[in-house]
């Protein structure tokens, strides 16, 4: 079975990871001053509640990079497989493709988690109201 895959499949991954790429930059670069300001009130207050949220948030920004890691194989896979179909490897070009795709997937799925667990940075700093 040979595979038909055109330019233009993994064309559209530039734009998508493009986005995905300023998408987890600009998350990474509001984390990053909000650590920051939050270490600069650690510093004066020494509460714990702000060391926790400190804590959580690096492990955030260690997340949004490995993320941003992912897209860029993605993006280079998608290359590749644009390489391929110029060079008229089909069968090679949809395996790239494919791999291409399943790190975009895998990006996703690791920038759920992340989003998951940034609700305990939020509950640490806003704690829950009696109704």
């Amino acid at each position: 079975m040979t595979s038909d895959i055109q330019l233009t499949a993994p064309g559209l991954l530039f734009s998508t990871v493009s986005l995905f790429l300023l998408a987890y930059t600009n998350r990474f670069l509001t984390l990053t001053k909000l650590i920051r300001d939050l270490y600069e009130k650690y510093c004066h207050e020494k509460d714990e509640n702000l060391l926790c949220q400190l804590q959580l948030f690096q492990k955030h920004v260690k997340i949004i990079k490995f993320v941003q890691f992912i897209c860029v194989i993605a993006f280079v896979f998608s290359i590749i497989s644009m390489l391929f179909i110029l060079g008229d490897s089909k069968l090679f070009a949809a395996w790239m493709f494919g791999i291409s795709l399943s790190f975009l997937m895998l990006s996703l799925m690791v920038c759920i988690y992340e989003i998951y667990i940034s609700t305990n940075a939020l509950e640490i700093s806003v704690p829950k109201l009696n109704t």
